[in-house]
């Protein structure tokens, strides 16, 4: 058994982009194993040690952010992410992780500082447009959260999400009728949206 788990181990070694050795293999798949058992900090252990020698890792960096923010150390887990979207340019996935870090924060000027660098990258991301978006309507950036949405219901006409988070910024910014039409717009694709079924019960003024 031994030998068959450590040929299907190279053969996986071999498929891998990832610089990783056979023993860090082994100990990645343990810091798994650590992080269902909720051993935060053993498992963070584990993927230090890779870091010797290869400080730029995109894989350990990406996973040490993780595993750094479910043991609520978020400096070092925005650190590492940071460090991971610096190794690999194009790649969505650490800030992705930000904004959501940052969400869950409530920190919504970060949020929105993030959101952007994966707009950056991808103009047409799904979460990237709506975090921003969300973080802009918590900050009562009304026009910034308009200019957002309008340009990414391009892609996504019939998104429920967008249509609320655009008839919230008309009703919020003052701009009543356009706002009707948008909620209009929000309960032919969800006739049974909360918000927009809120709002047409709201006394006429």
């Amino acid at each position: 058994m031994k030998k068959i788990g450590f040929l299907f181990l190279m053969t996986l070694l071999s498929n891998s982009s990832f610089a990783i050795s056979v023993e860090e293999h082994t100990a990645v798949y343990e810091t798994y194993t650590l992080e269902a058992q909720g051993k935060y900090g053993k498992a963070i252990e584990k993927m230090t040690k890779m870091l010797e020698g290869k400080s730029d890792d995109y894989f350990i960096n990406y996973r040490l952010g993780w595993l750094f923010s479910l043991e609520k150390k978020y400096k070092n887990s925005v650190d590492h992410y940071k460090k991971a979207g610096a190794s690999n340019p194009k790649a969505l996935e650490p800030w992705l992780a930000l904004s959501l870090l940052h969400l869950n924060l409530l920190d919504y000027k970060n949020v929105m500082n993030y959101a952007e660098e994966v707009i950056k990258r991808d103009p047409e991301s799904y979460y990237g447009n709506q975090r921003y978006i969300l973080a802009a309507l918590r900050l009562k950036e009304y026009s910034s959260a308009l200019e957002k949405v309008d340009e990414i219901l391009k892609a996504y006409p019939t998104d429920a999400v967008f249509l609320e988070q655009r008839a919230f910024a008309l009703a919020e910014s003052g701009n009543t009728e356009l706002a009707k039409k948008a909620v209009t717009d929000l309960l032919l694709v969800s006739p049974s949206n909360a918000y927009g079924k809120y709002f047409m019960s709201k006394p006429k003024q």
